[in-house]
Parts: structure tokens; C-alpha cells; sequence
């Protein structure tokens, strides 16, 4: 059965596919259809492939904007923007997210440089609060198991920010879990 699944694929033969969808859905995929001269079944592949190729459009185009390195460091920022609320508008949510930036940047210093000064505004009563929470992302990431939902965002960074940076990151992370 494996082997005759395996030459379809290899002929190029297209494989059924059934999921229900909401009227609504249907609706919009029936407009698209009459508009492009597809059929259901062809609009909704066409969909599934510019989903899917989404993400690695965004990825290239990180890549080609700012190089492997850049992206790599602007994907680890962004993980911490979505989190702190409207920061651009914010002093202190403004404070903590330059903190946590600082941080990315100390992790991946080549080399080891004097941790960053926030004495004139400190945005966490607790001035080791961003500093574990880069850490425990930066742990979950650069310890990722193939299984782990942080796999992926794993691969993607070592690829991009190269092997000695990782290393960097990753014996910056074990030396920082030791303090308190």
C-alpha cells in the first residue's frame, strides 16, 4: 500500500482531502472560485499552498531585508514584542522592552561585554525580572527537542544566526541560570 501511495505522489496525482468548513467560508471560497474560474477544490488547494508558503515568504524576506544574522535577532525580539502591551507608548513598558533587547544583544555578543545599565529607570521592580524571561525563552528555544513546539523557531535561528553565535547564546544562557 506504502509503495502505491509513494508513486502517486511521484506521478504528480492529486490526493482527496474532506474537512467541513462554515457556511461563511464556503461562501467566500464559492465567490473566489467564480471570480478565478476554479473549482472548490482547486481555490482551496491554491489557498492551502499561499498559507503555507506564507511563512517562508516572511522568512525570505527577513533574510533578504537584514541577513540571516539580522532576521535571526529581530525573530528573537519579536517573540517579547507581542507580550508588552502598547510599549511604543509606554515609558515603562517602553524601559522593559529595551531591557529585554539588551539582553538578546549581551547573549550574542562576541564578546563578553559589561551588563547594560537601567539604574536611571528600572521598569521591573524586580531588575532580574526580563532578564529571566529572556533566559527561560532562550533556554526553551536553544534546548529544543525535535518533538518540542519550540522546535521549529529552533531550527530557524540556529540556521540563521550561524553555529559560533548560537554557541554564544547558549553559554551565555547556562552562566546567566546560575545567578539569582
Amino acid at each position: 500500500m506504502a509503495a502505491t501511495v509513494r508513486q502517486k505522489k511521484a506521478q504528480g496525482v492529486r490526493h482527496p482531502l474532506s474537512f467541513r468548513i462554515s457556511a461563511d467560508m464556503l461562501e467566500e471560497l464559492d465567490a473566489l472560485s467564480r471570480l478565478s474560474g476554479r473549482s472548490r477544490s482547486q481555490e482551496a488547494e491554491l489557498l492551502l499552498e499561499r498559507a503555507l508558503s506564507g511563512r517562508e515568504y516572511l522568512q525570505d524576506s527577513l533574510n533578504s531585508l537584514f541577513g540571516l544574522q539580522g532576521a535571526g535577532v529581530i525573530n528573537l525580539m519579536g517573540m517579547f514584542l507581542r507580550n508588552h502591551g502598547d510599549w511604543m507608548n509606554d515609558p515603562d513598558d517602553f524601559a522593559a522592552m529595551r531591557q529585554r533587547f539588551n539582553y538578546i544583544l549581551d547573549a550574542g555578543s562576541p564578546e563578553r561585554l559589561p551588563p547594560p545599565s537601567f539604574e536611571l529607570d528600572p521598569p521591573d521592580p524586580d531588575p532580574n525580572v526580563a532578564r529571566r524571561e529572556v533566559l527561560q525563552v532562550l533556554a526553551k528555544i536553544f534546548t529544543a527537542t525535535p518533538t518540542s513546539v519550540w522546535h521549529r523557531h529552533a531550527l530557524i535561528l540556529r540556521e540563521r544566526l550561524g553555529p559560533d553565535v548560537v554557541k554564544r547564546i547558549i553559554n551565555w544562557v547556562a552562566k546567566n541560570m546560575e545567578l539569582p
